[in-house]
């Protein structure tokens, strides 16, 4: 009896060591995301839109931060379809894309 004592204990503690690190791995997130959810004017504001996308274990945190600048592809699309009535000029002013506050969903692991 006392010779199968350390093969137990031996084979308990590894039986715990795996489940415990099968847990451990299973609450954590494995990628964090970022998505603009548009305009914001405070922290608080954006927190609310994120709240409503929550999804199993992952909790969703709301940023409020500046947008870059940029150009909003589909408008300068659009515009170059009708290009003969509008210059290119025109169609970069109208696809662009001013600094703003944007609302950003981020996942917190």
């Amino acid at each position: 009896m006392a010779k199968f004592v350390p093969t137990i204990v031996l084979f308990t503690a590894l039986t715990c060591a795996i489940l415990l690190m099968s847990t451990e791995s299973a609450g954590t997130c494995s990628k964090a995301s970022k998505n603009f959810k548009g305009e914001c004017k405070d922290n608080k504001e954006c927190a609310s839109v994120c709240k409503t996308e929550l999804t199993g274990d992952q909790v969703l945190g709301g940023v409020c931060e500046d947008r870059p600048k940029g150009t909003n592809q589909s408008v300068l699309d659009e515009c170059f379809v009708n290009l003969n009535r509008e210059s290119l000029e025109e169609c970069s002013k109208k696809a662009a894309i001013d600094n703003g506050r944007g609302c950003y969903c981020v996942v917190i692991c």
